[in-house]
């Protein structure tokens, strides 16, 4: 699911849809599985938690009442105060919620679930080459700032204009290639870092990898991926092992 899926999603929630974009939202609905699972997973999560802050803040108040038999007017003092720590504590068990739905949910989904939590592609954080002339550095950083912008499309172009690829301009092309939702091609961008000796990256490319196929609904594939990350404790080890728990 990309991010303009997403906030989709959360406008319809919201009721801030309307007009063409709320038809073709709804029509998007009855013929994309993976969007209207998106949405009934959203749907799902905001109803659990509604129903249990109301009853377990209620519960709760009852109790703390009772056990402390404050007279009226200290309760009037107090409820504001326990109220909004009760609401809190409410509020961190969303996650739980959260993943624990996950599990039944289609591995696309868990893709983009997990792409969201680990996604970092900044010029900044990036092992920039230091081998590549001054016209496709600045090509490279050119690149990146499109990218950061979401304009991925621009981006991808740039990047295309670079003569030589390295580790670094080729994960970036997977990652527009993915939020383009062309998964083939981010596919081979990937790939095509753990298969040249020479590049750097390789952990990150394996993760992403094994995201993209899941993209593809190629879960054997995705495995075995994630089980090469765990056992060599490398990047993204800890949501590599939570994603394979989710996958059996």
């Amino acid at each position: 699911m990309n991010e303009k899926d997403t906030t989709l999603i959360e406008q319809y929630l919201a009721g801030e849809l309307g007009g063409e974009a709320l038809v073709d939202f709804q029509r998007r609905l009855k013929e994309e599985e993976v969007l209207a699972a998106e949405l009934s997973l959203y749907q799902e999560v905001d109803m659990r938690l509604a129903a249990m802050q109301k009853e377990e803040l209620k519960a709760e108040w009852k109790t703390f009442l009772a056990e402390n038999a404050l007279p009226e007017a200290r309760t009037r003092r107090l409820r504001p105060l326990y109220m909004l720590s009760a609401i809190a504590a409410a509020g961190l068990l969303l996650f739980g919620i959260y993943w624990a739905l996950l599990r039944d949910t289609p591995a696309p989904l868990l893709a983009d679930s997990y792409w969201q939590q680990t996604a970092d592609f900044t010029y900044q954080g990036a092992e920039r080459s230091t081998t590549l002339p001054p016209a496709e550095s600045q090509a490279l950083q050119d690149a990146y700032a499109k990218f950061s912008e979401k304009d991925y499309a621009n981006a991808h172009s740039i990047l295309a204009t670079i003569p030589t690829p390295t580790s670094e301009s080729a994960l970036l092309s997977g990652a527009c290639h993915y939020y383009l939702e062309d998964y083939a091609k981010a596919q081979a961008a990937f790939q095509q870092i753990l298969d040249t000796p020479d590049f750097s990256s390789k952990d990150e490319a394996r993760w992403y990898l094994a995201l993209t196929m899941l993209k593809q609904e190629n879960a054997s594939a995705a495995k075995g991926l994630l089980e090469e990350i765990v056992a060599k404790q490398s990047w993204n080890h800890v949501p590599a092992k939570e994603l394979l728990d989710k996958l059996k």
